[in-house]
């Protein structure tokens, strides 16, 4: 069984801002900057067989090549759910191809036999996992990625990846990158 998941990288510039802007965290641990992305979907646990006719079903992505800006920082579970915080993110904008991108892997990952996802998308990248975090300290790292003034990202391509688990934490491994196509703007 391979553990699979889609994602688009970030440039390695935007990686390395967004790790030297993130305060220290009680209880925090800073995402590695190679370690950044954008998961457009978690497809799960899947055979050989089916991991195969994954990477072929994505072929069939016609989204063009787009921009994308940062917005709000965040966490998971939020603030409001009365629940401590897992995750800091940086959220980005639901541009409305980034949407129809999500909806074609989305597609091909339920072609495949996996579920739809229950929850909605929320494009993000995590910037730090967090254990019992004290909420100021959290709140401080909200600031900090808010003030970040990001170039947008122009999404040119994603990558099937899988996540090996090991003592030292998740690797991810690329099993094959898509291009999208130039887009009508170009």
């Amino acid at each position: 069984m391979r553990r699979l998941f889609v994602a688009f990288e970030l440039p390695s510039e935007v990686r390395s801002q967004l790790r030297a802007a993130l305060p220290s965290i009680a209880g925090g641990r800073p995402v590695k900057p190679e370690l950044m992305h954008v998961t457009l979907r978690f497809a799960g646990e899947l055979d050989e067989e089916t991991a195969t006719q994954l990477e072929s079903m994505l072929e069939a992505v016609t989204v063009p090549q787009h921009a994308l800006s940062f917005a709000r920082a965040g966490t998971f579970p939020s603030a409001d759910s009365g629940r401590p915080p897992g995750v800091l993110f940086l959220g980005l904008e639901r541009a409305p191809e980034l949407l129809r991108l999500q909806a074609e892997i989305d597609d091909a990952v339920e072609a495949c036999g996996q579920p739809r996802e229950a929850r909605a998308f929320l494009p993000h990248v995590t910037v730090a996992r967090l254990k019992n975090p004290p909420a100021s300290q959290v709140q401080r790292g909200i600031a900090a990625l808010e003030q970040l003034q990001l170039p947008q990202v122009i999404v040119r391509d994603f990558v099937l990846f899988e996540s090996v688990l090991g003592s030292a934490g998740s690797t991810y491994r690329e099993l094959r990158r898509y291009a999208l196509s130039p887009s009508a703007a170009e």
